[in-house]
């Protein structure tokens, strides 16, 4: 029988933070023009796929997993693959149960979910192996993705910047993890982003894409392509995602960059954090 502890590890529940706040800040953004309880159902469902999509991942990469992180549930031999095919089998039935609850156009998103998520992930297929599918993938899945979630509830137009922004913040911190995971990559004959240019690169992108797309926010707000009111999320926004990573901005020549984000900070989980609230601050500013 599976632990707390066991489940915990396969699940990644961290990741919850995007699967709850992203549809949310978007549901904010468009204005609150539908019901509290259909976003927490579509919620629920997307956090339910996104659980069941973290442990698939953990399943396809466990001979990588006993490379780089061999104290993961399946390498160390917690967890059998037949427990965690099991518990992800649960939360996808879950989630697609949920999703037809709330709408056809919520469960047709939830099905986008795990086909691309099961490109990404099978060895089949296996996206994953190149550098660009992180990003892209990413950008689909936990921006595309919550963010209409949110407006198939919603009876207001959508303003196409939006969604676009929100996929662009997923799009730029995509890399962040691989850096990471680069020694099993590595033997896994993955070509992540970090491999192919270097870490060093790879922060510039990651920082300096963010801080651009914040930048093209501002502009947007200032020639009224979007509400002037956006402006000031955007520019706190920059001060914010600066503030977060001075380290690594300080260090960006240092040749022990690798080393620094791997072991000496949480380099995936605090710029995770940044975007969510960057989202917060947009969709709150849009009710003001």
């Amino acid at each position: 029988m599976l632990s707390i502890k066991n489940i915990i590890d396969l699940t990644v529940p961290q990741y919850l933070i995007i699967t709850i706040f992203t549809p949310l800040s978007a549901w904010l953004l468009l204005g609150i023009t539908s019901s509290f309880p259909e976003l927490l159902f579509s919620i629920i469902s997307l956090s339910m796929a996104m659980l069941a999509f973290n442990i698939i991942n953990m399943i396809f990469d466990a001979k990588i997993d006993k490379i780089s992180k061999p104290s993961r549930p399946i390498p160390s031999g917690n967890v059998s693959m037949k427990e965690a095919a099991t518990l992800a089998s649960i939360f996808c039935i879950g989630s697609i149960l949920l999703a037809f609850y709330v709408n056809t156009y919520t469960l047709s998103l939830i099905l986008i979910f795990f086909l691309i998520s099961f490109l990404y992930t099978n060895p089949i297929t296996y996206l994953r192996k190149y550098f660009w599918a992180p990003s892209v993938i990413g950008a689909v899945i936990y921006g595309i993705v919550p963010f209409f979630m949110a407006a198939s509830i919603s009876s207001k137009s959508i303003n196409p910047i939006y969604p676009l922004f929100f996929a662009s913040l997923i799009f730029f911190i995509g890399p962040s993890k691989d850096i990471e995971d680069m020694r099993g990559d590595k033997k896994g004959k993955i070509i992540s982003l970090p491999i192919l240019v270097g870490v060093k690169k790879t922060v510039i992108f990651i920082i300096g894409g963010i801080i651009t797309l914040l930048v093209c926010m501002a502009l947007l707000s200032l020639i009224n392509l979007i509400s002037f009111k956006f402006v000031f999320p955007s520019l706190a926004s920059i001060y914010l995602f600066l503030w977060i990573n001075k380290k690594y901005i300080r260090h960006i020549n240092n040749p022990e960059i690798h080393e620094i984000i791997v072991t000496q900070s949480k380099f995936v989980t605090t710029n995770m954090v940044a975007i969510i609230t960057i989202q917060i601050l947009y969709g709150i500013t849009s009710i003001l």
